[in-house]
């Protein structure tokens, strides 16, 4: 059982460590000694999933091996991290597709009567009064500085390249725009950092999830989508690693 544990303090990982899942499994899969992870400190992605999926039992273990991971993983003298980025918007609505089931069950079990909405209008409610829309901005906080020490504020990032680098101890972190991973520079940077060949797999393909035709008459809202842009170009992430990119049309 502790075997899991103990790879988490080789030397060679390389720890992909993001908010939300947007190509992340791809990514460790490219590197030989890959690490995919979303939160160190029980942070959730869907609290509503957590909440109906698992057992109090579970519940009580996924804190414990949380602290276990920790224990670990500074363990080692250098930790090389991967920090895929994503615009906000782009990566809430796809997570929210993701455990569509989960917001849709908690929202109306606070909600017991009608929807205002009908089609994908009931979504939008749903997704638009109970989705964490900045909670990608409290991943930083919570998670990532608790973790590394590294501030948001103190990261160097070229918004136009869509790289930054930062380094704090035995830390050492490659931000890079999800975009850019399978790109020759983004490759490069990767290989340069972590010291290993990166070959990207062609997996989560969001055209084949079961929602995909919602996910589309979701994002085709332009009105919707241009007010919603509009919101998270507030978000201390976008201002941080997109700031040049804003655009709310």
């Amino acid at each position: 059982m502790l075997e899991k544990y103990f790879k988490l303090k080789g030397e060679d990982c390389v720890f992909v460590y993001q908010y939300g899942k947007v190509g992340s499994t791809s990514l460790s899969q490219a590197l030989k000694s890959g690490v995919n992870m979303h939160d160190l400190y029980g942070n959730v992605m869907c609290p509503p999933g957590f909440k109906y999926r698992y057992t109090l039992a579970y519940k009580v273990l996924f804190f414990i091996d949380r602290f276990i991971r920790r224990f670990f993983i500074k363990r080692s003298s250098e930790i090389l991290m991967i920090v895929p980025l994503r615009r906000p918007e782009e990566r809430n609505v796809s997570m929210f597709f993701q455990d569509l089931p989960f917001w849709y069950v908690s929202y109306f079990s606070k909600n017991p009567g009608y929807a205002k909405g009908e089609g994908v209008g009931i979504l939008q409610e749903i997704f638009s009064e109970y989705f964490p829309h900045y909670a990608c901005d409290a991943w930083f906080d919570k998670e990532f500085s608790r973790f590394t020490g590294i501030r948001l504020e103190d990261i160097e990032f070229d918004t136009e390249s869509g790289l930054g680098f930062s380094e704090k101890g035995k830390f050492k972190c490659l931000f890079i725009h999800h975009d850019k991973v399978d790109t020759d520079l983004g490759r490069k940077w990767i290989e340069s950092v972590t010291g290993q060949d990166v070959v990207i797999p062609n997996v989560n393909r969001g055209s084949e999830k079961w929602y995909a035709d919602a996910y589309k008459q979701f994002m085709a809202d332009e009105d919707f989508m241009k007010a919603y842009r509009e919101k998270m170009s507030f978000s201390k992430v976008s201002r941080k690693f997109y700031q040049d990119k804003i655009d709310v049309r």
